[in-house]
């Protein structure tokens, strides 16, 4: 299995399959640099197809649940590679970025504070709420 590469794993793949049958259903999603079978039994097949580049790995996970001859497949992402467009893998924040967004509307005990809780947390509290202490932070 050459896991380099952009590659998909494509499971439950009909045994009555073969590597020309792959190439032509995955053709249209970019240029295949390798394409291999894996045969486990009467019923069903493992291949791992290598494209070029992430466009044509991400266009042919959208096949998933399409039939390849007789067999309806599943077509994931295989193996490890670094793609600077990955958004679905990278990190939504960080967290010097938390960190600069909490700080500035926090009350004094350190928790966000958003505008629109202000006054219902001033209703809650009734009298004992100061002004002070929720006024100075926000501002």
């Amino acid at each position: 299995m050459n896991s380099g590469g952009y590659a998909v794993e494509v499971t439950g793949l009909s045994p009555k399959a073969t590597d020309k049958d792959v190439r032509d259903f995955f053709a249209f999603s970019g240029v295949i640099e390798n394409v291999e079978i894996i045969r486990s039994g009467d019923y069903a097949c493992t291949a791992y197809v290598t494209f070029k580049d992430a466009y044509a790995q991400e266009t042919a996970c959208l096949l998933s649940g399409a039939t390849i001859l007789d067999q309806r497949v599943c077509i994931t992402r295989w193996g490890h590679y670094e793609d600077e467009f990955d958004f679905w893998n990278q990190p939504s924040y960080s967290h010097e970025d938390e960190t600069a967004s909490t700080t500035p509307q926090s009350n004094q005990f350190g928790f966000p504070l958003l505008e629109k809780q202000l006054p219902w947390l001033k209703k809650l509290l009734g009298p004992c709420c100061q002004r002070d202490m929720f006024s100075a932070r926000m501002h």
